[in-house]
């Protein structure tokens, strides 16, 4: 905005939305899929200058209500999944100074602030966006250092040896508001870190659906084949051959070797038995789960 109250109109202004809900889309996508690791901290090192679209200016700009709730919903959802952003800024200190050395000339109108401290503003926003994605998750953003390994190392540190607290909260509704949540301790030099608080779900709760689920196995099975990582202390091996068959079809033979010291044997009478619960779940040449089968 000039002097005289004109505002400079931004033409690439569809375009910086678009990457800015494409970004926010792609971290909740993220989220999602680490969601379904449990137990543990999980964080996303994400490098990146921040978005350059003004949340700011409500009322100027056309998008910003709907950044800013695509914001919302992505700090949601990993907070759901429990799942910590570490925004990087690689530029270091003096961020934004190699843009304001490429400009060849500046418009001469000096009721118009088109100078570096314009630049400077969306370099300020830019990292304020890094921020508060990472302190809102509970992760930390890395923004005018130089220092990148000494970030890494504390970023390592952090999710490498932890307390992880939860608990159940008994407001079940699913109204859909911001529920605050404060973490005291009366032990005196601890750090601890938590997030400020969560959104609860709106609407009906959603009908189990995923491929797992359809099997029919336990929740315990289920869960280790949702997780996006191999599951470690199976104490199991698995073989599987193919055999050509008729047309395009074909069959597999599945062999499963356990470890019979993970098994616990219980007497009934003069056997002593163990159930063993195995699901298998095929995946096409797309990556696509098929119909599985328990036994």
């Amino acid at each position: 905005r000039d002097t005289r109250g004109r505002e400079a109109r931004d033409t690439f202004e569809a375009e910086r939305a678009h990457k800015a809900r494409s970004s926010l889309s792609t971290l909740e996508a993220a989220a999602e899929f680490l969601g379904n690791i449990r137990g543990r901290r999980k964080a996303v090192v994400w490098f990146g200058e921040g978005i350059d679209y003004d949340i700011e200016r409500v009322f100027e700009t056309a998008s910003s209500t709907v950044v800013r709730e695509d914001m919302r919903a992505t700090i949601d959802t990993a907070t759901r999944a429990g799942v910590s952003f570490y925004g990087v800024d690689a530029r270091g200190v003096g961020s934004g100074l190699d843009q304001v050395i490429d400009i060849p000339g500046l418009p001469n109108d000096p009721s118009v602030d088109f100078g570096p401290g314009s630049l400077f503003d969306e370099v300020r926003r830019a990292q304020d966006f890094l921020r508060t994605m990472s302190a809102e998750t509970g992760g930390f953003a890395v923004v005018n250092q130089t220092d990148l390994n000494g970030a890494f190392a504390r970023i390592i540190q952090e999710n490498s040896s932890y307390y992880l607290l939860g608990y159940h909260p008994t407001n079940d509704r699913r109204d859909g508001k911001f529920r605050r949540v404060a973490v005291r301790v009366k032990r005196p030099g601890l750090k601890i870190r938590w997030r400020e608080g969560y959104t609860a779900p709106k609407g009906r709760t959603p009908s189990t659906s995923n491929v797992a689920a359809k099997t029919g196995a336990s929740p315990e099975v289920r869960a280790a084949l949702d997780s996006p990582i191999p599951v470690s202390g199976l104490g199991l091996r698995v073989f599987a051959a193919p055999f050509a068959g008729p047309a395009k079809k074909s069959s597999v033979a599945v062999v499963v070797e356990f470890d019979p010291k993970k098994l616990s044997f219980a007497q009934n009478g003069d056997v002593y038995s163990e159930e063993l619960e195995v699901v298998i779940l095929p995946v096409d040449a797309a990556g696509k789960p098929l119909d599985g089968t328990p036994d």
